[in-house]
């Protein structure tokens, strides 16, 4: 459940990104003072908590802050008083791994220690780094956006929009340079522009790809060549990747698992949720056949679990029908949101 942001704080927000978005030059020079303010650390404090973070390095819980002596109210107080006099000093990156849906693993780490497998204890993105940010890092969205920030700039300073007829669409780190020609020119200009910052591309996930032949993924989507089921014409256009149907279904199956022994009205509201969120995000482009997809592997998912749970012989087609899932449990359709957003539109 997410925690509402206090007016006090939201009023500040509000002017911060008018000032920003009317003024593109000026430069914010007194803001360190709002980052010891009482209100911003007790709602930052709320919104980890609600998050169900966990200790860092030092090994202390939310638990631990609010039994000590003098609680929250006075260990948010230090906090606030060493943010002030400038004495607060980071400590080092917990590193966890996290595993990617492509069978590897995704070093995740807070500005927090690696331990290896004998024991030993080493700094990364810490104070013993001089270079990068940690992957997890709260501030690694921030430095990402003020990087691809400069590389916007660079490549409009050189009208490289106009020259190469190529346009950047970006999201955080992840971009996608769309060209109408000399592909592989806008690639070595972003190279020659990424080295001057700094910084390098990732090569496993750099590539040029001939979107009216070929198909690339992009924030969740596949985009270029497809084939209209009904008619065997061939268009450009997007739909979801397979990976994250896959991914999703991954997700469906940690909520109907034999082990989920919530009541059932509990369970179909974490199932619903998810199928809101997902189809929220993924609304655009051709999207009936995925819709379809999930729902089929959705209603067989639930049906399993309903079988399982009530002990019921075969496969429970009978007792658990289609309609029983849909108008008895209320389990949400994605075909039917898809339904309602095209009358909605032709109206």
């Amino acid at each position: 459940m997410g925690l509402a942001t206090p007016e006090r704080i939201r009023t500040l927000q509000r002017k911060l990104y008018v000032k920003a978005k009317g003024e593109p030059e000026f430069r914010f020079y007194l803001l360190y003072d709002k980052v010891w303010r009482a209100d911003i650390l007790e709602h930052a404090y709320r919104l980890c908590r609600a998050n169900g973070g966990a200790a860092g390095v030092d090994g202390v819980t939310f638990e631990d802050i609010e039994a000590a002596e003098g609680g929250l109210e006075g260990w948010l107080h230090t906090m606030a008083e060493e943010l002030r006099e400038e004495r607060c000093r980071p400590q080092a990156v917990r590193r966890v791994m996290i595993p990617k849906p492509d069978g590897g693993e995704r070093p995740l780490g807070i500005p927090v220690e690696e331990t290896d497998a004998e024991g030993r204890k080493t700094l990364r993105g810490g104070n013993g780094s001089k270079v990068g940010t940690p992957q997890g890092g709260v501030i690694s969205p921030l430095l990402a956006n003020l990087y691809i920030h400069r590389l916007l700039k660079a490549w409009k300073k050189f009208d490289l929009e106009s020259k190469l007829r190529a346009r950047i669409i970006n999201y955080a780190d992840d971009l996608v340079i769309v060209c109408r020609g000399g592909a592989e020119d806008a690639l070595s200009w972003l190279k020659w522009i990424t080295e001057r910052l700094g910084l390098s591309l990732n090569e496993a996930k750099t590539c040029v790809r001939d979107a009216g032949r070929e198909s690339f993924d992009f924030l969740g989507y596949t985009f270029g060549p497809m084939v209209y089921q009904r008619t065997g014409w061939a268009y450009l256009g997007v739909a979801p990747s397979k990976k994250r149907v896959k991914r999703f279904k991954q997700s469906l199956r940690s909520v109907l698992h034999a082990g989920n022994h919530a009541p059932l009205d509990e369970v179909i509201k974490q199932v619903n949720r998810k199928l809101r969120g997902w189809g929220e995000y993924f609304s655009i482009g051709t999207l009936a056949p995925t819709y379809r997809n999930v729902d089929r592997y959705t209603e067989s998912l639930l049906r399993k679990f309903l079988v399982r749970r009530h002990k019921v012989p075969g496969r429970g087609t009978r007792q658990f029908s289609n309609r029983y899932l849909y108008e008895g449990l209320g389990l949400v359709r994605l075909q039917d949101r898809r339904r309602v957003s095209r009358s909605q539109a032709l109206t």
